[in-house]
């Protein structure tokens, strides 16, 4: 009687276990495809809906690429409202950019991971202070508007050992604040396309 007792209490552990360890992710098969400009010009797979918002729920799996070390304190931010978080040009070959806009200074953290959910880039950034030194081609601009804040940066996607041809990557994203961590989290894919788009799949 003990011996089931304690087979059944094993099994339930290794039940919760599982549980734990297979959230459910987003296979990596959906793109919102925009130009250099930003604009939305298609949808590349299946469109999940829930690409480049602020409002969409990472597993603990997911949250935890986000727990990098950066040494940013979150001292002087405050949770406010984001206009937007978009990606583009996507697909793209090389240079990928993401902004972020924000009423309030808040805390941006960016990782890049392929298929593996291998680490491939990460970011992170408060307030305006977008210091971007990740292999980026694209200046640092810091730009006001309407008292909004737009924080731009940069991806360096030419690395063809690290971002293959016709590959899809996922950029995960969270936005905090003194008192508010991770109060915004999302997820974008983006497509590798080193050679034509036509060869890539994708129809404009």
């Amino acid at each position: 009687m003990k011996k089931l007792i304690l087979l059944s209490s094993l099994i339930f552990t290794l039940l919760g276990c599982s549980d734990d360890q297979t959230e459910p992710i987003k296979p990596f098969e959906g793109v919102q495809l925009r130009d250099i400009n930003a604009e939305p010009i298609g949808i590349y797979g299946i469109d999940w809906e829930t690409d480049w918002q602020a409002d969409t729920q990472l597993s603990n799996r997911e949250l935890g690429l986000l727990n990098f070390n950066d040494n940013l304190s979150l001292e002087g931010t405050s949770k406010g409202s984001l206009n937007s978080i978009v990606g583009y040009p996507n697909p793209t070959r090389d240079v990928f950019k993401i902004e972020l806009r924000s009423n309030t200074i808040v805390k941006f953290k960016v990782v890049v991971v392929n298929e593996n959910f291998e680490v491939l880039d990460q970011l992170s950034s408060v307030g305006n202070s977008l210091a971007l030194d990740l292999n980026t081609l694209d200046s640092q601009r810091r730009v006001f508007s309407a008292g909004i804040l737009q924080g731009f940066g940069g991806f360096n996607f030419s690395d063809s050992d690290l971002y293959p041809d016709k590959s899809i990557v996922r950029a995960y994203y969270s936005v905090s604040a003194e008192g508010h961590p991770n109060f915004a989290t999302g997820f974008g894919d983006i497509l590798i396309c080193k050679s034509s788009l036509q060869e890539c799949g994708v129809e404009i």
